[in-house]
């Protein structure tokens, strides 16, 4: 784009009415205004009260969209705070670190769940499959309450699964098409905050009900786990709307798969792709690698009050929560995934130092603090690399339908890691503690040489951002919908 091009578009951008319509109608009239992705297709001005119910309603879709964010943590981490209830171990006579099978099943019904996610977001829409998965969440989690058997539990733990999976890549890709450019990655990362409730969520419950009261009944404890994904239906129903020019006629086969397929034709969005891909997998490998096993892991290396502790763990995401927001308008998110997955990896070497430590000592009282510290280090670093990762994703796929198809193959992959991080949790949980740290220290450091190689597409500030960026973005989208006139191009909220 020239100089005297990109500054028509700048002028444009200045005037005060929106325009709607299709690329048949934007051929006809080159010199209508810039597009709104969040507006009806009438005609109204850009007003400062506009801009505030603009902004009231983009924080009830970010809250909606941040409770679905924490039921999902919340199923994630169910199995390890089951896993050392005595009345769960006798439901299924079996040990506190011999449910590592249960959690895989879990995690390869995700990655089922982010295919499935790729192949459907179009053909059903982004709400309507976010809807969908949050209902069989609901319905299914409560269903496990009625599981007498371990091979019953673990089939329905794969139907969940496969519900979170496919919930995950419309939530983000919902926040990403709703945010206006120059605010998308503060939406985002606010999305991303709510794992942290979620998780604070669960372990304050496990605390409660496992060790205050003396070990409760864990159907009582499912039950209140499962309240999140019901109130996150709830909430998407009513505040999240279908942005158009996200959904397509046409059976679920030939288009799904050309868009699958579009990710890996072009050099550059292939190499992106990838690149992506393996982000994905080292950091779901790394984090639920421990995340799944960290109640009984306090356990194994002599920590006393593991689900305390483990509170303590879940609550220090909320520094990794307010660093990242605080640095992605700042700092270039490229490099800030990778020092953050570098300084989580660090801070898993540090973790497996006191560990080996402490087994050595068999005493855990003068060793306890920098396990704690160390592992807290670990929750911090990691959560500001899953926000940036949750942008950067959204960001590297250019064309607007593309954007829920490459985040669901990116979930899948992710999942896909998780799943084989579990089998290397069941042979190293008891009594290798150490090694299966120092595993997931490396798999953070690949994480963070594979994003190096990654495109830094937003390059604003927070203070007034750069304009350039959103008519790239802009024109790159255009591109896309110029070639397929029949597409509705205007995003807004119905």
């Amino acid at each position: 784009m020239t100089k005297e091009k990109k500054g028509q578009r700048r002028a444009q951008n200045k005037q005060t009415l929106f325009r709607g319509g299709n690329a048949l109608e934007r051929k006809k009239n080159q010199k209508q205004p810039k597009l709104s992705r969040l507006v009806s297709n009438c005609v109204i001005l850009r007003t400062p009260w506009y801009s505030y119910n603009h902004r009231r309603l983009m924080n009830w879709i970010i809250f909606a969209l941040g409770v679905c964010t924490a039921s999902d943590a919340i199923e994630v981490l169910l199995i390890n705070s089951l896993s050392s209830s005595s009345t769960f171990q006798a439901t299924f006579n079996r040990e506190s670190t011999g449910f590592s099978d249960v959690s895989s099943f879990t995690f390869f019904g995700m990655f089922l769940g982010g295919l499935t996610a790729s192949l459907l977001n179009n053909r059903m829409g982004l709400r309507n499959l976010l809807l969908t998965s949050l209902s069989a969440t609901f319905a299914l989690s409560l269903l496990t309450n009625l599981a007498s058997d371990i091979l019953c539990y673990s089939f329905l733990r794969l139907l969940i699964g496969i519900s979170i999976g496919s919930s995950i890549p419309p939530t983000f890709t919902l926040a990403s098409l709703h945010s206006n450019v120059k605010d998308r990655g503060r939406d985002i990362t606010s999305v991303a905050y709510f794992w942290m409730f979620g998780s604070i969520y669960i372990s304050v419950a496990a605390y409660f009900m496992f060790e205050a009261f003396k070990d409760l009944d864990w159907r009582i404890f499912n039950v209140t786990c499962s309240l999140p994904s019901g109130f996150a239906l709830f909430l998407v129903h009513q505040h999240v709307g279908e942005p158009k020019g996200t959904t397509r006629r046409g059976g679920v086969g030939v288009d799904q798969l050309k868009s699958m397929r579009n990710l890996y034709n072009k050099v550059e969005q292939r190499r992106r792709t990838v690149l992506l891909q393996l982000c994905w997998f080292s950091l779901s490998f790394s984090t639920f690698s421990l995340l799944s096993v960290i109640t009984p892991l306090f356990s194994e290396v002599g920590i006393d009050s593991e689900y305390l502790v483990t509170v303590i763990f879940s609550s220090s995401a909320l520094v990794g929560n307010i660093g990242s927001y605080v640095c992605v308008g700042y700092i270039p998110r490229r490099t800030l995934l990778c020092a953050s997955a570098v300084c989580a990896s660090l801070s898993a070497f540090l973790f497996a130092f006191s560990a080996d430590k402490t087994n050595e000592e068999t005493n855990a009282s003068s060793n306890g603090w920098v396990i704690i510290f160390a592992a807290c280090l670990f929750q911090i670093c990691d959560t500001a690399a899953w926000n940036v990762a949750d942008i950067v994703s959204t960001e590297q796929f250019v064309e607007r339908r593309s954007k829920a198809t490459g985040f669901g193959i990116c979930s899948a992959t992710g999942r896909l890691g998780a799943f084989a991080a579990q089998f290397i949790n069941g042979a190293l949980i008891d009594g290798r503690a150490t090694e299966l740290l120092v595993i997931d220290g490396v798999m953070l450091l690949i994480c963070g040489i594979c994003a190096l190689g990654l495109d830094e597409r937003c390059r604003f500030l927070v203070d007034g951002g750069d304009e350039e960026d959103e008519d790239d973005d802009d024109e790159a989208e255009e591109e896309y919908n110029d070639d397929n006139e029949s597409k509705t191009l205007v995003g807004c909220i119905e």
